[in-house]
This record gives structure tokens, C-alpha cells and sequence, in this order.
């Protein structure tokens, strides 16, 4: 779109770029208007991550092709996909994304809140999301959702689906 670049701001992450659970070291570009004040904020709101972390993401990044990142999108794509199948056989409604490291589920059709359908998750199937609720501040955030990360090797989707179905 015609002067998008002027308006918006891109933000990566390669915890979930690179599947490094742990790893704080993300980035944002855009115009300098805008990183600007990102960077005031991120002066005054977090610490940095450890340099060699720094140092081994600049490394990856250097090295990472359009091939690559082409066929992580697929993956991750694809890892919705199949989640989604697993994600139904417990009742929820997988709302599939255009994009991103998640997959939202609907769990209305449960009788349980976010946080019920979390807990009763992780102790009847070993499989872990997160109620979106926790994302919210206000008291009435709404309760019937809960988010799956796609952002894993695909034997690690492959696993929690037969879980999800046992």
C-alpha cells in the first residue's frame, strides 16, 4: 500500500522466529520517528538481553535466506493447520491465523472459562495454551478464548494432536 513504510513499524521476534523459547532478543525497523519513541520506551521498561545471545540472533539473522524464511511460514501454516484438527477434538473452535505464532481457539462450546479449559488441558491431555484473559486488564476481559503456539518443529505439533484426539 502506498506510504505504509512512513506508518508502520515491523517487529520480529527470534524466540519465535528460531523456535528459542527463553531467548528475550527481538527487533524493530520502521521510520525513525517512530522507533524513536520504541527505543525511549524500551530504555525505560526492560533490560537488555545478554550480549551473546545478541551476538548468536545477529549471526542467524545473517545467515537466514528468503528460502528459509518462505519455509518457516509454511510450517508455521501448516503447523496451524494440523493443530486445528487436534483443537476441535476437544471441543474448541480453532480460529485459523493469516499469519503470526499462534493459533486462538473458541472455547465457548466447553462450558469452561479460559483458565478452567487451561488447567483441565494440561492435566487430562499434558497439552499447554494460554487463556487469552491474561492479556487483559479489566475484570470483564473475555473468557472464551485461549491461544496455541504454532511456532514449534512439526513433531512437536504432531504430538500435542495426538494427545489433544487421545
Amino acid at each position: 500500500l502506498p506510504n505504509m513504510f512512513e506508518r508502520c513499524v515491523t517487529i520480529g521476534s527470534a524466540a519465535k522466529m528460531f523456535s528459542l523459547t527463553g531467548w528475550r532478543v527481538g527487533w524493530a525497523f520502521g521510520p525513525e520517528d517512530l522507533t524513536t519513541a520504541i527505543r525511549t520506551v524500551h530504555a525505560y521498561s526492560s533490560y537488555c538481553a545478554p550480549t551473546p545471545l545478541q551476538l548468536g540472533i545477529a549471526k542467524a539473522l545473517d545467515q537466514f535466506s528468503h528460502t528459509e524464511a518462505e519455509n518457516l511460514c509454511t510450517l508455521f501454516q501448516e503447523n496451524a493447520v494440523l493443530l486445528s484438527e487436534g483443537v476441535k477434538s476437544v471441543g474448541a473452535y480453532p480460529l485459523i491465523p493469516e499469519g503470526g505464532y499462534f493459533l486462538l481457539a473458541d472455547i465457548s462450546n466447553t462450558g469452561k472459562t479460559d483458565v478452567e479449559f487451561m488447567r483441565w488441558l494440561a492435566a487430562e491431555k499434558g497439552v499447554i495454551c494460554v487463556p487469552m484473559s491474561v492479556f487483559y486488564k479489566s475484570i470483564d476481559a473475555p473468557k472464551t478464548l485461549v491461544r496455541f503456539a504454532i511456532c514449534k518443529e512439526r513433531a512437536t505439533i504432531e504430538k500435542a494432536v495426538t494427545a489433544l484426539k487421545s
